[in-house]
């Protein structure tokens, strides 16, 4: 599901790039939900000097900004692993979970979603959960369900670095391997 490294991190915040992708809905005050920008050519550099085991080939590296008090349990779209590096994280806790019931539960899509999804949480229970602190670089597994509470601010923003190629496992066995862990 998730892993917290044994390295951090200090890189800056730097203004948000253009929109890669979101994931959210529009409200009269604007986009809600995950946005996802460009990062400077910079930027990238620093997040693969500190994750080196992240093949650059195989990963694509952006700034993901969440700016709404919850996400609902969701599986990630196009992706199967996001590195996060950590910058504020709005006191949230990032929840995976897992179904209830003997059925699937209950699903929509988002009209930009392809292979990923969003559930409703009363057909799921939690299984772990974590909360990041600012420096910290977790390892998910995107394609497990998830969600995201944030504590004292709707703003949680980390560099990700996401590949649709590598899974958790893989990117772990990386990880290790590199670091001869």
């Amino acid at each position: 599901m998730f892993s917290k490294l044994d390295i951090q991190h200090q890189i800056p915040l730097e203004p948000y790039g253009d929109i890669y992708t979101q994931f959210g809905i529009n409200t009269p005050n604007g986009f809600s939900g995950i946005a996802y920008h460009h990062i400077s050519s910079d930027i990238q550099d620093q997040i693969f000097n500190t994750c080196p085991w992240a093949p650059r080939s195989a990963f694509n590296a952006l700034l993901m900004v969440i700016n709404r008090m919850h996400i609902p349990p969701h599986n990630d779209d196009g992706i199967k692993v996001s590195i996060n590096l950590y910058i504020d994280t709005a006191d949230a806790v990032t929840t995976f979970h897992r179904n209830k019931k003997s059925t699937a539960a209950g699903y929509m899509k988002l009209p930009n979603q392809t292979n990923g999804s969003i559930y409703n949480a009363e057909d799921l229970e939690p299984v772990a959960q974590f909360k990041a602190q600012s420096g910290e670089i977790y390892v998910l597994d995107v394609t497990s369900l998830h969600s995201v509470d944030c504590g004292t601010s709707n703003i949680r923003t980390a560099y990700v670095i996401q590949s649709p190629f590598f899974s958790y496992d893989q990117t772990m066995e990386s990880y290790k391997k590199y670091y001869d862990l």
